[in-house]
């Protein structure tokens, strides 16, 4: 099962209170993948690991198989200091 499918999966699992998922990351991995905020959906995240050369651990993530993984580090050059710390900040506060 590729992450894609376990998010979306997560999806129907138990909520809290107000629809919300119980998950704040899972919450903020949706609004990206929808477009909602700074990123621009899945094609966006697409096109932010292709330029940063992790194109091959994206593919594996939104297909079936094995997930590659991907370091701290990978991620800091996909999205840049700026974003993670956004991101951070949104998931703490969801």
């Amino acid at each position: 099962m590729g992450l894609l499918d376990s998010l979306l999966s997560g999806v129907a699992g138990p909520a809290t209170g107000g629809g919300q998922t119980a998950n704040p990351l899972l919450q903020l991995a949706l609004q990206m993948l929808a477009g909602q905020g700074q990123a621009g959906g899945l094609g966006s995240l697409i096109s932010q690991f292709q330029q940063a050369g992790y194109s091959q651990q994206m593919d594996s993530w939104i297909s079936t198989g094995q997930n590659l993984p991907i370091s701290p580090e990978q991620l800091m050059q996909v999205f840049g200091q700026g974003q993670l710390q956004q991101m951070a900040r949104a998931a703490a506060w969801m």
